[in-house]
Formats: structure tokens, C-alpha cells, sequence
């Protein structure tokens, strides 16, 4: 059961019926082997595949202070940039 809902900002109960992890119905006579298989490799896949003993170089990003690269660095310098532009 799932509670949500913005009419009038009363929640309200819905009960979702069947197994949502059961497989979709077939539809027509025709399997597309080709997308089921692209599918299925797709979510076998490494995301973030990497080579084994690779590392990234210590002067790719800015570190914080927890060792990790600090996302604002770039905004950073280029606010600096377009200050001296001006």
C-alpha cells in the first residue's frame, strides 16, 4: 500500500494488486530477441568499468578536505576568470 496525493491535502490509501516483479504479458505473436538481449547485457555491464591497478592522477580535481574531489573547484575558477575579464 502506498500513501500519496495532493487533492484537497488529504492522504489517501492505494493498494497496488498483482506482483510487481512478475513478468510483462506478451503482447502479439513476435519476440524482439534483440532488445531482450540488449537489455539483459545492459544491466549485466560494470556502470563504471575499470582496469584492474587503474588509478586516477592526483592532479585531475581540486581535493577537499576528505580526500575527494571538491565539485565546486571548477565553478571556482572560472568565476575568477570572468572576474579578471571584466
Amino acid at each position: 500500500a502506498a500513501t500519496g496525493g495532493s487533492s484537497g491535502g488529504t492522504a489517501r490509501e492505494v493498494t497496488l494488486e498483482g506482483d510487481p516483479d512478475a513478468p510483462e504479458p506478451l503482447e502479439g505473436d513476435d519476440l524482439d530477441i534483440g532488445e531482450l538481449v540488449a537489455e539483459q547485457l545492459s544491466l549485466a555491464l560494470d556502470p563504471f568499468p575499470r582496469a584492474p591497478g587503474a588509478a586516477l592522477p592526483a592532479d585531475s580535481a581540486a581535493a577537499g578536505e576528505d580526500g575527494r574531489p571538491n565539485p565546486f573547484a571548477a565553478l571556482a575558477g572560472l568565476k575568477a576568470r570572468l572576474a579578471n575579464d571584466r
